[in-house]
């Protein structure tokens, strides 16, 4: 039997959700643009925040170690604290070490280079205040101090070669490697033509340099040989380390276990640590214990709230504006079930079109951002999920607070 002509399919029901969204364009893509704005800001602060934690542990993710062995008073890597060298040489002699390196670490103060350094070289054009930065004299920055044991470089990689090409050189006194990823007020691209470096108010040569990265604690680093070390901090000696990197002669071993052993064996001056329980104690203080991880969690909450209130005043002006259209669906039998479906997805609507270019622009602005301030920015999948189910979470708590007028309007007041 042939289909009759006039028997199409014809959907039950209109979807007034898309249609609500692009009948009222103007007020939609406000709604959109004031979310997609809320959820770049949210990327931007979970950004801030992971590369919080990426710096947190950057230096320990370059050294090669299995337990570390830190003082009791240990709170972070730019402020260790120390204890007896004497514990390294204990550790050693527990089976399965093979062996067991110090690390120095503290802050100290670079003298940089003024900008420009020949005043007499700028144009016209580099001393428009709107286009250039105004020139400045000689300033002192905070930095990070690395001292190593040359004969036992502790570090891996292209930063343990960087190290063994220049160790000769840096055997000299007072002599230094600079970071290149240090912010450029340390000078390194006029390295060769800047004759006033000095660490600390004490003299100093930069013999070579190595790739390192910044940090939230500190934008640039050096690093230098023990007898140096002890030069450039005068609270430092010989007979103690501010952290033993202690490496394991079977990679497989069971390293909690070491780890309780050592903490059995050796004086209550020092503790030992497993990498993962080191990592876990840096991020927990960079994100949970400063002001830098309250800042950044504080921030998403702010984007969050940014977006809710967005979203709820676009959605209400919508159901106001809408009233006797609800009203008349609820006269002909439509339920308030139906129309808080209509809404709900009305509000899926505007996060799912908010989100797509958000993610967008965020990636692009993590770029510029890691260029320009030298620091790790990574757009991952879990943050772009948290703020997918955030933003849908957001605009369906808008929702529902919106529906109750039309759960509570009555079509015989509306038309009366």
């Amino acid at each position: 039997m042939a289909t009759s002509p006039t028997r199409r399919w014809i959907p039950r029901r209109t979807p007034l959700s898309m249609r609500n969204v692009t009948h009222q364009r103007v007020r939609s893509f406000t709604a959109i643009a004031g979310l997609c704005f809320a959820v770049v800001l949210v990327l931007l602060q979970l950004g801030f925040l992971g590369a919080v934690a990426i710096t947190a542990t950057n230096v320990y993710n370059r050294l090669a170690f299995d337990i570390a062995l830190v003082s009791p008073e240990y709170e972070q890597f730019y402020n260790p604290s120390s204890f007896p060298r004497s514990r390294l040489w204990q550790a050693k002699s527990i089976a399965g070490v093979v062996d067991a390196k110090p690390l120095w670490t503290t802050m100290g103060l670079w003298r940089c280079p003024p900008k420009p350094l020949d005043p007499s070289s700028t144009s016209l054009f580099d001393r428009i205040p709107v286009v250039s930065k105004p020139p400045r004299g000689v300033i002192r920055r905070g930095l990070c101090i690395i001292g190593v044991d040359l004969d036992e470089n502790p570090f891996r990689g292209k930063l343990g070669k960087a190290i063994d090409a220049a160790a000769s050189r840096l055997r000299v006194r007072r002599t230094v490697i600079l970071d290149r990823l240090s912010h450029p007020d340390f000078g390194w691209a006029v390295r060769n033509e800047f004759n006033g470096w000095e660490l600390n108010n004490q003299e100093v040569s930069i013999v070579d340099g190595y790739e390192l990265g910044s940090g939230f604690a500190a934008d640039g680093s050096v690093i230098c040989s023990e007898e140096n070390f002890v030069r450039f901090e005068p609270m430092a000696n010989e007979l103690e380390v501010n952290i033993g990197l202690v490496s394991l002669a079977d990679s497989g071993a069971d390293i909690e276990e070491l780890v309780e052993e050592m903490n059995r064996r050796l004086p209550p001056d020092v503790i030992a640590l497993t990498r993962d329980q080191l990592d876990d104690r840096e991020r927990y203080y960079w994100v949970r214990n400063t002001a830098t991880g309250d800042l950044f969690g504080f921030g998403v909450f702010v984007a969050l709230c940014v977006g809710c209130v967005v979203i709820y005043q676009v959605l209400s002006a919508d159901v106001i504006s809408r009233l006797p259209e609800y009203a008349t669906l609820k006269a002909i039998g439509y339920s308030n079930l139906y129309l808080t479906s209509v809404i709900l997805k009305q509000a899926t609507i505007y996060a799912i079109a908010s989100c797509i270019p958000a993610v967008a622009i965020a990636a692009v602005l993590y770029q510029i951002t890691a260029a320009l301030a030298n620091i790790p920015m990574e757009l991952t999948w879990q943050n772009i999920l948290f703020v997918f189910l955030a933003s849908l979470t957001t605009c369906m708590g808008s929702a529902l607070l919106t529906v109750r007028r039309v759960r509570t309007a009555d079509p015989a007041e509306l038309f009366r």
